[in-house]
């Protein structure tokens, strides 16, 4: 296994039952205890051997979650739709994990949804009070749909 002296970096291949021992090394002198070594595990997309640990393949870059699966990657394709088809509603937030923002979304076009219904009769500020609501509701959404790029995770769309 490998190790190395945590004084001067000097690298060392030991044999694995020195694990826990202390030893002496050889460029600085100084005494350090070596390592256990560490648990491995295969990618389970490529099949090579990783760190049990790991969050991405250092052999295929594949992410992975924290039982060593996979992650799940959200489509760019369906963000987009769900935007342009139900984008007020804040679906397209919703579907890539990012609830607060589609909340906020709804809210606005919950909004101006009242706003026309109770004031639709009285005039026309409520309706214009719902065109500004519902067409700066539409920039947003726009904005988003041109702007994200990853999930709440931080995980890129395919």
């Amino acid at each position: 296994m490998k190790t190395e002296c945590p004084h001067c970096g000097q690298h060392y291949e030991v044999e694995e039952n020195f694990a826990g021992q202390n030893v002496e090394c050889s460029k600085c002198g100084k005494a350090f205890t070596v390592s256990a070594p560490e648990k491995t595990r295969r990618c389970p997309m490529c099949g090579e051997e990783i760190l049990a640990v790991a969050k991405k393949c250092k052999h295929c870059g594949e992410l992975l979650d924290d039982a060593g699966q996979p992650i799940q990657k959200k489509s760019r394709a369906a963000y987009i739709l769900f935007g342009l088809f139900f984008g007020g509603l804040g679906a397209h937030n919703f579907y890539i994990g990012k609830s607060t923002a589609g909340m906020c979304e709804a809210l606005v076009w919950v909004l101006g949804l009242v706003i026309w219904w109770v004031g639709g009769a009285s005039g026309m500020l409520p309706l214009q009070i719902c065109i500004l609501l519902w067409g700066g509701l539409g920039l947003w959404v726009i904005w988003e749909l041109l702007t994200v790029t990853h999930d709440a995770d931080g995980n890129s769309m395919q």
